[in-house]
């Protein structure tokens, strides 16, 4: 909390704290964990107890917030990668997306159709996109909202683009290739986190 009130003044946050965090609050969802119980409440999933409390975040997927700056990194319990806490100008809202290796603090993103915004964490549509790009957070179809290349270290790379059917090929990280209409929005960049799948969790007991 304290890295976001000091940019208190270079960002028009609210006057008031309070407020403030209760803008943050709505961005976090409470998930109710079933532990393996049916609405009966008789266990039907044998070994789902324990675990730490988690909230779910509400990112921005449905790229409703195409332009924002970015506040703060942070740990989501939810994801293999960091998501980043932006607020967008226009509207003075706070969202969460994911974010890119490269992008820093401070910055400020934005959907573009010029390819001189070819920048690590700017989305642009895939016909914008120049050839052999490393991008990530795909849409399957124009407008559904990001779906392909969201967990850590994942990228795809745009190969061909068929103008006359209005698709583009995109190889995914299992080496297939993807074709997708050239109206869908990707992010520029690889999702961040890399040495996520390095991790070794040791032990059953921190994996529950």
């Amino acid at each position: 909390m304290k890295s976001l009130i000091s940019y208190k003044q270079s960002y028009s946050f609210p006057n008031n704290l309070e407020s403030f965090s209760k803008l943050l609050g709505k961005l976090h969802i409470t998930n109710k964990r079933k532990f393996g119980k049916n609405h009966q409440g008789r266990i039907c999933v044998w070994h789902r107890g324990g675990g730490h409390k988690k909230q779910y975040r509400n990112l921005n997927f449905a790229n409703k917030h195409l332009n924002g700056r970015l506040i703060s990194i942070e740990y989501d319990p939810y994801r293999s990668s960091f998501i980043g806490l932006f607020l967008d100008n226009k509207n003075q809202k706070l969202f969460f997306d994911l974010i890119c290796e490269g992008q820093k603090i401070g910055d400020f993103y934005k959907f573009s159709s010029s390819i001189d915004d070819l920048v690590v964490g700017n989305k642009l549509c895939l016909r914008n996109i120049p050839l052999g790009t490393l991008i990530s957070s795909l849409e399957l179809k124009p407008g559904k909202g990001s779906q392909y290349l969201r967990s850590a270290g994942t990228f795809g790379k745009l190969q061909k683009k068929d103008t006359i059917k209005n698709l583009a090929f995109i190889k995914m990280p299992s080496k297939k290739i993807v074709s997708i209409s050239l109206d869908s929005i990707a992010t520029v960049g690889i999702i961040s986190n890399l040495p996520h799948k390095n991790k070794n969790i040791a032990k059953a007991g921190r994996n529950r």
